[in-house]
């Protein structure tokens, strides 16, 4: 049985959804840049991910959830870059109160679950994110990437309703999405 690689993460909503599709949208309509845009899952902000043959059951005790509502929401902070050799363009969310419970959670709820975890989930890289743009641009391109998306208002505030779980073994694609 081949071993999968799936996500726990917080689909897009709202204006937040719409404000990733457009900056999305003008990247690739600037420098062809797809990988996001045409290829991957919905924008959404990974929490826990990593392999596992477990998914079933990880599923399960998510639907399970018990977190207070009240302040269900992550505010839209900007734009991040991280800069490699194949950099990455990111919308950047607050670290609110509600994602640190729904990380806490999901940590301490399926950790035994996971045969191991991506490295970019553990607390000492993890920040709220939702990719832009990745692989098929080069650092010498990100210039014309961000020229491209500098009028765009990047400031709002989300409400967090829902996780989504995504495969990635081969190609992302949503496998379902729970209510919280």
């Amino acid at each position: 049985m081949k071993i999968k690689k799936y996500s726990v993460s917080i689909p897009l909503s709202g204006k937040a959804y719409d404000l990733a599709k457009k900056c999305q949208k003008v990247i690739y309509e600037g420098m062809s840049i797809n990988s996001s845009y045409v290829n991957d899952s919905e924008p959404h902000i990974n929490l826990i991910s990593g392999t596992t043959e477990n998914i079933d059951k990880i599923i399960s005790d998510i639907k399970k959830i018990k977190i207070n509502k009240e302040n269900n929401h992550s505010k839209l902070i900007g734009l991040g870059v991280l800069l490699t050799p194949d950099p990455l363009i990111y919308m950047r969310f607050t670290n609110s109160v509600f994602l640190k419970d729904i990380r806490y959670f999901l940590f301490k709820k399926t950790i035994t679950f996971w045969n191991s975890l991506t490295d970019t989930v553990k607390d000492e890289l993890w920040i709220p994110k939702s990719t832009l743009a990745f692989k098929d641009f080069a650092l010498a391109d990100l210039n014309k990437a961000l020229v491209a998306v500098k009028d765009i208002e990047l400031k709002l505030v989300m409400e967090i309703n829902e996780l989504s779980i995504i495969e990635f073994t081969d190609f992302e694609h949503e496998i379902e999405r729970i209510n919280i």
